[in-house]
Order: C-alpha cells, then sequence, then structure tokens
C-alpha cells in the first residue's frame, strides 16, 4: 500500500509543484488587456482546482447516495463550482480596483481588502446556493418522500466542499502562494507524524468506532510533526525566499514569532486530523471504505483533500488575524 501511495503521489506532487511554480512565475505580471493591467493570481492552479472540486462533489454524493440521500446532483455540481469561482472573481475584481488606487493612499494591506472583499461575496454566493437548492427540489416535487433530507444533503455539500475550498482560493490570492503552501505543508506534517507514530508507539485508540488505526499517541505525534513543518516554512524558507517574488509572491516579511507558528503548526494540523476524522464518518455511515477509485492506494481524492478542507478557514485566520507573517501587507 505504501509503495503505490509513493509510486502514484510523488508524480502528482511534482506536477502540482511545476504548476505551482509557473503560476507565481506568472502571477501579477503587467499585461495590456481590454480593462486587465496584469495577470491574476491563480490563472494556473485555479482552473485545475475546479476539476478537484467538481471531483470532490461526486465523491460526496456517491457516499450520501450510499446512505439513502440523494441531492440533485446537477444543482450541487452547479452550486459548488460556481461558488469557488465567484469567489476568485471577486478576488480579481479587488485587485482590479486596488490597481487604481495610488500605493500612497492604501489605508490597510491588501491582502485583507481581497480577503474582506471576498468574503462577502462568498457569503452572498452562499445564500444564493441555498434558494438554488430549494428550486431544485421544488421543481422536481411529485409527491411527498425524501425531498427535505435531499435538500439538506445538497446544502451540507455545498458548505462542506465549496464553502471550505474558497478558504483555499482566498489563501492563495489574498496572501500569496506562501500562504497556501504553509496550509498544504502543516497540514500533510501532521498527516505523516500521525501515521509514523502511531505505528510506532500507538496504542491508545483515539475514536475506535469511527476509525481504529488512528490513535492518541499518533495524534499528538501528528501536532509535533505539524508545530515542526510549521516552524520550517516560517523560520527556514520564507526567510530564506523573503525578496525573491518569483518563489514566493507578495510582500511577505518573515519575522514570524514563535508563538505564531507554534500556533499555527498547532491549530492547522490539530484541524487536519479533525478533517480526516469526518471524511471517516461520512465513509462510515455510507458503509464504504473507499469515497472513490480515482486514485488507488489513496482511497480517492478526498482522502487528500480531507484534511485541507477542515483547516484550510484554519490556516485563512490565523493569516488574516497576523498570527503568522505579521508584516504582511
Amino acid at each position: 500500500m505504501l509503495s503505490v501511495r509513493l509510486f502514484i503521489g510523488i508524480p502528482i506532487v511534482l506536477g502540482v509543484l511545476a504548476l505551482s511554480f509557473l503560476d507565481m512565475y506568472l502571477s501579477d505580471r503587467l499585461v495590456s488587456f481590454w480593462i486587465v493591467n496584469r495577470i491574476p493570481r491563480g490563472i494556473i492552479l485555479f482552473p485545475l482546482f475546479i476539476l478537484v472540486v467538481a471531483i470532490l462533489c461526486n465523491e460526496v454524493l456517491d457516499l450520501l447516495e450510499a446512505a439513502r440521500i440523494k441531492p440533485r446532483r446537477s444543482t450541487v455540481y452547479l452550486c459548488n463550482t460556481g461558488l469557488v469561482l465567484i469567489c476568485w472573481l471577486a478576488c480579481i475584481w479587488q485587485q482590479w480596483k486596488l490597481d487604481q488606487v495610488p500605493t500612497e493612499n492604501l489605508i490597510s494591506p491588501t491582502g485583507w481588502d481581497w480577503a474582506a472583499t471576498a468574503s462577502i461575496v462568498t457569503l452572498v454566493a452562499i445564500a444564493l446556493c441555498v434558494v438554488v437548492a430549494f428550486v431544485g427540489e421544488i421543481i422536481h416535487f411529485k409527491s411527498p418522500g425524501n425531498h427535505a433530507i435531499n435538500l439538506s444533503g445538497a446544502v451540507f455539500t455545498v458548505v462542506y466542499i465549496g464553502l471550505l475550498a474558497t478558504f483555499l482560493v482566498q489563501l492563495r490570492v489574498a496572501f500569496g502562494i506562501a500562504a497556501l503552501f504553509s496550509l498544504i505543508i502543516v497540514a500533510k506534517m501532521g498527516d505523516i507524524g500521525a501515521f509514523l507514530v502511531g505505528r510506532m508507539i500507538g496504542r491508545t485508540k483515539l475514536s475506535p468506532g469511527l476509525s481504529p488505526g488512528k490513535t492518541i499517541e499518533g495524534l499528538i505525534g501528528g501536532l509535533a510533526f505539524g508545530c515542526f513543518g510549521s516552524w520550517v516554512w516560517f523560520k527556514i524558507v520564507i526567510p530564506i525566499t523573503a525578496g525573491n517574488t518569483w518563489l514566493i509572491d507578495g510582500d511577505v516579511i518573515h519575522k514570524t514569532p514563535m508563538i505564531g507558528w507554534i500556533a499555527f503548526g498547532f491549530f492547522v494540523s490539530g484541524a487536519g486530523v479533525l478533517g480526516d476524522l469526518s471524511e471517516s464518518l461520512l465513509k462510515r455511515e455510507a458503509m464504504r471504505k473507499d469515497s472513490s477509485r480515482w486514485l488507488p492506494g489513496f482511497g480517492g481524492v478526498l482522502d487528500i483533500f480531507d484534511s485541507l478542507l477542515i483547516a484550510a478557514p484554519v490556516a485563512y485566520a490565523c493569516w488574516v488575524f497576523r498570527w503568522v507573517c505579521p508584516g504582511y501587507h
């Protein structure tokens, strides 16, 4: 199983890194096209992410159907991909607006402006998604049945996939690739630490009924690995690359205090464990071992993104409230 994960996982990681560097290289470059005067952030990664969101929707819908909950698939796909698209476009629109304002007239960090605009627009979009979900059930209503349950499943999927995915978009666009990578590295270091420590010394079950393989010792190891990954990223990688916008875009100031990177590592890796357990809950309810067969050895695409989805708003909050990189602007 581990060999299969490595065989499939390494090419995926290398491919994502290559696309990320291309995305960084192109982002914010000056262009002259209609009213656009620079290439939007995420221009390379965003189309790929839309595809990932659609795949995640498909896997969650399959799990819900196995649990006898059947939301309207077309409604769920439309709402989730539309929600993520609207969030990204809101950030790009805010970027265009800020480009019209002289730098000396800005009174708040640009990352905050982008995040505030995207958050407000996303909130309105979620409300519209709820309306669309209702309309879908109303149109197809013929007789009393499971319409309320199906409606709940649609709204749940929009929140679980669409809403949480918008935090990944905002990390990339509002705060730069450094913020997105900080989430991925810390969450995945937590996964690795929980797996290794759990296998070596794990004895006390964390949640026997939900995920028998997870242990309290593994949880502690995951938190420790997450804090270590946070330290490496904020105290070594970002200072080394500071000023080289081809590697780390945005004006990232690297003076993250110790309490900042410890808190980031602890809470993000802890949220990652919660994300893993959340997916386990869905699979247990559906009586399925894997969310799909898309990726042999991984249990599905959701198995890769479960920790990132739940940890994304935690990482976002740390960046917005300046727990990390407090000099970012």
